[in-house]
């Protein structure tokens, strides 16, 4: 345990031990419930399992106790009015934190469920500043379902209230989730612009976090611009990951600063996928400036820590590090590597997120889904598809049977999670597009082959549709 984080929360415990009121009516149950948020916060920002389950006791007792107040205070004069507008705008703090605490977990339903009924307490109260922070909070969750037109309106709209109060730091905050928008959007010069200018505007403010959450955006945006085809040269993409690494290594050292371990981990991993694309490209395109093994060190060292740092608690992080652990494998022909990282991920991953024979959904109730492990699951089995593919391609003669099945279960389920998620998305987009560069490279004969086994393995899965079928309809490799 950190003493200096236990030194802070002492004044805190010192005035819930004066305080503790009795009756649901007093009003110091109110002041109580809120430093019970306060806490649960600051638990969240630490972010290892005894605070996060510390913090999830806080945020359920805080709205249990608003909620008794509220029952027990009629709005029968203009006393109790106040009194139960108090208790609304600390509901309204709680709920939103609550969010914040679920998006973490990874629990989006949940998630925006919360920061929903913040942002309409907030309207009621005419509270604009603090709707405009639970706007941009939803609107980010949101964008992270596959909603990016309603994720945009919202954050627009926290944009527009910022700004007429003239609350730099925060129009910063706005800018930097609309360029995640855009980011998911694969709109990436748009993102590029805005990150660097809300980076811009936390510098000029002296706003650390602010920055390191700009530099974040902005490490994610120019390494997922570097994989576009729409650069003119090798060099450019390297130049856009070597500044991508920059940016991550510098948020990750304002996250150590904080604290906020979330944040490190998001860094940590923006970092070795950087590294590791870097690595792709010297493969392909060697150059003496790059030393392929030193960056493959450095892109698994980061990952690692990311791995370790993300522990249990935070499981679609950890489980995240790993999968791009065993991209590393592959892109560097360390296969090694990557049947190590794989086995650690399938290990991770609960039995009920998955398809199966017998139930063929996924069994875990989709209101307590961690809803970004689908994703993940995703990423998983296109990666076991793409190293079945290259199984393939090296073989002499007719492709073996037993490859084109392999090759088709993977592509197929790894589409299948990544639907999941949602229909439209940079993951479900960038592994279509994966598939299909390598799938219209086969003859028409297997072609034939692999759509027998789309019909078969559809029905042994119980799904209503297949993905990988429609992507070969829609581009003409559909042999069925």
């Amino acid at each position: 345990v950190d003493p200096e984080e236990e030194e802070a929360k002492k004044p805190a415990l010192q005035i819930e031990h004066l305080i503790n009121p009795e009756p649901a009516t007093d009003d110091l149950s109110i002041a109580l419930a809120s430093l019970h948020v306060w806490e649960g916060q600051a638990m969240t920002y630490i972010g290892d399992e005894p605070h996060m389950r510390q913090a999830e006791y806080k945020f359920v007792e805080a709205i249990q106790q608003i909620d008794a107040f509220l029952a027990a205070v009629p709005a029968d004069d203009f006393r109790n009015e106040i009194r139960r507008w108090r208790a609304k705008f600390a509901l309204a703090f709680a709920y939103r934190v609550r969010g914040y605490f679920r998006r973490v977990r990874g629990l989006l339903p949940d998630s925006i469920e919360d920061t929903r009924k913040s942002a309409a307490l907030w309207r009621e109260m005419k509270m604009e500043n603090e709707l405009a922070t639970s706007l941009n909070n939803l609107g980010f969750a949101l964008s992270s379902i596959g909603r990016p037109e309603d994720a945009r309106s919202l954050v627009e709209e926290a944009l527009e209230l910022r700004r007429a109060r003239g609350s730099r730091s925060l129009v910063g905050l706005s800018l930097n989730t609309l360029a995640l928008i855009r980011l998911r959007d694969s709109a990436y010069p748009t993102a590029v612009d805005l990150s660097e200018r809300a980076l811009t505007l936390f510098r000029a403010l002296r706003d650390q976090r602010g920055a390191g959450l700009a530099l974040i955006a902005l490490s994610d945006t120019l390494r997922r611009y570097s994989e576009g085809t729409f650069m003119l040269t090798v060099e450019d993409k390297i130049k856009h990951l070597r500044e991508a690494c920059d940016c991550a290594q510098e948020a990750r050292s304002i996250f150590e600063q904080s604290g906020e371990r979330e944040r490190q981990i998001e860094t940590l991993i923006n970092e070795g996928c950087a590294y590791r694309d870097w690595v792709s490209l010297r493969r392909n395109h060697p150059n003496p400036r790059d030393n392929v093994e030193r960056l493959v060190a450095k892109s698994e060292q980061s990952l690692r820590m990311a791995v370790d740092l993300a522990g249990p608690e935070l499981l679609y992080r950890k489980v995240d590090a790993l999968i791009n652990l065993g991209w590393l494998g592959f892109s560097a022909g360390m296969y090694d590597l990557l049947i190590e990282a794989t086995e650690q991920a399938e290990a991770t991953i609960p039995a009920e997120y998955r398809f199966s024979a017998a139930h063929g959904f996924p069994t875990v109730p989709w209101e307590e889904a961690q809803m970004l492990l689908w994703p993940q699951l995703g990423k998983l089995h296109i990666l076991y598809g793409h190293r079945a593919f290259q199984d393939l391609v090296t073989l002499p003669g007719p492709a073996p049977a037993s490859i084109l099945a392999e090759i088709t279960r993977h592509y197929t389920l790894g589409l299948e999670y990544n639907s999941l998620h949602g229909s439209d998305f940079p993951g479900l987009r960038s592994a279509r597009d994966q598939v299909y560069n390598r799938l219209k490279r086969m003859e028409v004969s297997d072609l034939h082959t692999i759509a027998q086994h789309v019909i078969r393995i559809t029905a042994e899965f119980h799904l209503q549709s297949s993905t990988l079928q429609e992507l070969l309809q829609n581009r003409a490799l559909w042999y069925g």
